[in-house]
């Protein structure tokens, strides 16, 4: 592995405008810890703290319920801090 390797590449239909997104993450436990998780999970993160989307804004782009995006969010941000303290 080397640093600076993506962990998401997607590419997001919303109507007839297809976005093209890739998002690197040079932390190799960090990029370890977001591919453990689900595609959906993974995507939710990496919008909302590395693109700075707002829940809103991510829910329109993938198409789940605002409140669906605040949940995962949470959740997943507790499935990371578990994973990061195991494998210190």
């Amino acid at each position: 592995y080397c640093l600076g390797r993506p962990v998401i590449n997607e590419t997001f239909s919303h109507g007839t405008l297809e976005s093209r997104l890739e998002v690197w993450v040079e932390d190799d436990q960090l990029s370890e810890a977001l591919k453990t998780l689900t595609e959906k999970k993974r995507n939710i993160i990496l919008l909302s703290y590395f693109m700075d989307m707002s829940d809103s804004e991510i829910s329109e782009f993938i198409k789940i319920p605002r409140s669906n995006v605040q949940y995962h969010r949470t959740k997943t941000l507790e499935t990371l801090r578990k994973y990061m303290e195991e494998h210190e």
